[in-house]
């Protein structure tokens, strides 16, 4: 089964540094098959025994800390669910590629606090909520919103992690190779 794993906050201003190329190769010790990395922000599409993805996330997880001495929250999913989560967005339009954006959201999140987020967007950001991702489309840039993914993962009370649409995209084209 083909997975995409999302890691959160590496390779950020100096901070939780991990080479892609040694992310690949802990994945390749865990027996996942395949490993891709897309660029340096974390993200890895592999193919692995079908199994369920908390267990996946919980050993990609204990791997990381063990080798990097460091906790990184990672949002995991298979190829099909993310697939789904990117055809859910009805904010997609080809004009507004550049300024989209998908917050991955682990399970539980609270959206109680929905109303707070949306207190928080500029003129012409429009955001959509579900309970898998929380589509952002910021007209001014993602540097100039305080929609951040920080500020979404207060108030949803969640882990999560934001990506940009091609960014998302192109994992679905990686994993579709792996088919």
């Amino acid at each position: 089964m083909v997975y995409i794993a999302l890691l959160r906050g590496i390779n950020v201003s100096g901070q939780k540094i991990i080479k892609m190329t040694d992310l690949k190769a802990l994945c390749e010790t865990l027996g996942y098959t395949d490993v891709q990395t897309y660029i340096q922000s974390g993200n890895i599409v592999f193919r692995s025994s079908p199994t369920t993805t908390t267990l996946l996330k919980e050993q990609l997880q204990n791997a990381i800390k063990e080798k990097f001495g460091f906790d990184v929250p990672i949002c995991l999913y298979t190829l099909t669910d993310f697939t789904a989560i990117l055809q859910q967005n009805t904010l997609y339009a080809q004009e507004k590629e550049n300024q989209l954006y998908l917050t991955y959201l682990n399970e539980g999140a609270d959206f109680t606090l929905q109303a707070d987020i949306e207190s928080k967007m500029n003129e012409g950001d429009q955001l959509i909520f579900t309970p898998q991702a929380v589509y952002i489309y910021v007209p001014q840039g993602y540097g100039k919103t305080k929609l951040t993914n920080t500020f979404i993962e207060t108030k949803l009370k969640t882990e999560a992690t934001t990506r940009n649409w091609k960014t998302s995209n192109k994992l679905v084209e990686i994993g579709q190779q792996l088919l």
